[in-house]
């Protein structure tokens, strides 16, 4: 089941969207563009840059610049 949900309801336009590093990890593993939302929780110490998201949004508005 999991196989079939990655291949028949993922593809290449969705995005996977984290306020951590853990979720950018899981989002690249899926095959998915990825979004670090910096305006939400990020862990004390970490910069969401070295995280390697395709994208980084400073606000929830600004994901629209991504879709």
């Amino acid at each position: 089941f999991n196989n079939f949900v990655r291949d028949i309801l993922i593809t290449e336009d969705s995005i996977y969207i984290g306020y951590h590093s853990i979720d950018i990890i899981a989002g690249k593993a899926a095959g998915m563009k990825t979004v670090a939302a910096a305006y939400g929780y990020v862990p004390i110490g970490e910069n969401v840059k070295d995280w390697h998201a395709n994208f980084v949004a400073s606000s929830p508005e600004e994901i629209l610049n991504f879709i």
